[in-house]
């Protein structure tokens, strides 16, 4: 096409059947734990967001692992416990430097 895009040569394949019933999709509980898993920074509704991760680092890749084998690839709902993650969000993030990160 004129923009250089490609263009897939399937349909966007949904696997997750009754994905609109979430009942139906396995759900995991999350909870504090003696160590945390750490905190990642992104950005979010563009701004700076620190999310603190309570839940023990073993529980995250176990949470993960057991998404990624079940479903057929799949989802799954998780559940935060209280204080188990938090959302620090920090300044806002300008348009200009997205345009210098570019740059470099």
């Amino acid at each position: 096409n004129k923009y250089g895009l490609v263009v897939a040569s399937r349909p966007i394949e949904f696997k997750i059947p009754g994905v609109d019933k979430p009942e139906k999709i396995p759900c995991m509980d999350l909870e504090v734990g003696e160590e945390g898993a750490g905190v990642d920074e992104c950005v979010l509704c563009n701004h700076e967001v620190d999310m603190r991760f309570e839940a023990p680092m073993e529980m995250c890749h176990y949470a993960s692992s057991t998404a990624a084998s079940g479903n057929g690839g799949g989802s799954m709902q998780i559940r935060f416990k209280p204080g188990a993650l938090s959302l620090l969000v920090g300044k806002e993030v300008d348009s200009d430097d997205d345009e210098e990160e570019e740059g470099e």
